[in-house]
């Protein structure tokens, strides 16, 4: 990402080439089209993912287009001479205002306009004027300028006049943050321009104004309801809407550790949005046999859920009566164990041998061996087919949801 004050040159240049051969800049432009869908435009250079409203969608493209195939080449702008030009001076001033209030607009919040400022450092001459933008940083200045030219929005078309203005020789911008909508480029377009160095040193002195109490409420052209972190209105910048509301992106953030959400995992609960750190902490249920949480793969048996680890701990706890040595129950869990893995693959787990039909006659054969041991019950059954069969099927419903895999995580 380019510093401010490389990203502020670039701008000048680009407004340069754009006067120079606006055919460049149409065919740029015709690109576009392509990437809207009504009046959300999706940048390329954004993966194509991300949408940008609009207000008007191609109509404001297709102006823009027409309007260059009739532009014949203009002399390139420069910066006024000197290190530090009182235009430059100027164009900082309106950033600071505007971008600390978050607002937009041409007006100072102290009534000042585009002519007041720029000679508050300097004398201009011939004719004056300001583009301003607002947008994200990481935006570059070839995009900038191609926003600006189809300038979206405004009837006049103010911003694309005053780049294709033959009278301007000397323009100057300063970009930096904008509370709103992330960053904020000022530029300021003069016939002639020549600075005062005696208030153009004050002013470094100085730093530009500070702005006051005067801020008030901030408007932009944008209405898209209440931030639901915030509650403050959100009039444009980076929102991200998900099924709990809209946030601005810097209220889109862990309820529990501040954490910010964008470009992370999150999950919603009723008691808001949470990190994906967060969730697993409060939220993730606990082993039935060891009582730690479970934040990974876990499973459903008899109602209760467990780490893979722990159901076997689980079943031998359940174990039946020891007779003639052998631990009935354990028998059992063995073998309704080796049913369930090979049923697993209902659930896409991957099976260790011979498919379900094979699964279940092991089964049957376990329970059989298991009930041919001797308690009270299983005396009854003997381990014949018939209530082999019977024993099974128990065994099925015992099991049921056994191999459910949680996945409310």
């Amino acid at each position: 990402m380019a510093s401010d004050g490389a990203l502020e040159a670039a701008l000048i240049a680009a407004i340069a080439a754009a006067r120079a051969d606006p055919g460049a800049l149409r065919a740029r432009l015709q690109e576009r089209l392509a990437h809207y869908r009504g009046a959300d435009y999706f940048p390329p250079e954004r993966g194509g993912r991300v949408a940008v409203a609009t207000k008007e969608g191609r109509a404001a493209v297709e102006d823009a287009l027409a309007f260059l195939a009739q532009q014949a080449p203009l002399p390139p702008v420069a910066e006024p001479d000197g290190l530090v030009s009182g235009m430059s001076l100027s164009a900082e001033d309106h950033l600071v205002d505007r971008g600390t209030a978050g607002a937009v607009g041409h007006a100072g919040a102290d009534g000042s306009s585009a002519a007041d400022r720029i000679a508050r450092y300097g004398t201009w001459r011939t004719k004056a004027g300001e583009c301003l933008w607002f947008g994200r940083r990481g935006a570059s200045a070839e995009s900038i300028v191609a926003d600006l030219v189809t300038d979206d929005g405004v009837p006049a078309r103010g911003h694309r006049r005053c780049i294709f203005d033959a009278s301007y020789t000397v323009a100057a911008a300063k970009v930096g943050d904008h509370t709103t909508f992330g960053l904020m480029a000022v530029i300021l377009f003069a016939g002639r321009y020549v600075s005062d160095s005696g208030k153009v040193q004050r002013r470094l002195a100085s730093g530009p104004p500070k702005p006051g109490g005067h801020l008030g409420t901030v408007q932009t052209q944008w209405d898209l309801g209440a931030c639901a972190g915030c509650l403050a209105p959100i009039q444009g910048g980076t929102v991200k809407e998900v099924s709990a509301g809209k946030f601005h992106k810097r209220c889109f953030r862990c309820v529990s550790c501040s954490a910010s959400l964008v470009d992370a995992a999150w999950q919603t609960h009723a008691q808001g949005i949470h990190c994906e750190s967060c969730s697993a902490v409060l939220f993730a249920p606990k082993c039935a046999e060891c009582g730690e949480q479970i934040t990974g793969g876990g499973i459903k048996y008899n109602s209760e859920i467990f780490h893979l680890s722990c159901i076997p701990k689980a079943k031998a706890a359940s174990a039946g009566t020891l007779v003639d040595g052998a631990d009935i129950g354990s028998r059992r869990a063995a073998a309704a164990a080796a049913a369930v893995a090979v049923a697993a693959p209902r659930v896409g787990v991957p099976a260790g041998g011979g498919g379900l039909g094979g699964g279940r006659r092991s089964a049957a054969k376990g329970l059989r061996g298991a009930q041919g041991a001797g308690t009270a019950a299983d005396r009854a059954a003997t381990g014949t087919r018939s209530e082999g069969k019977r024993s099974l099927s128990c065994a099925r419903k015992r099991l049921t949801g056994f191999v459910t895999r949680y996945s409310s995580l």
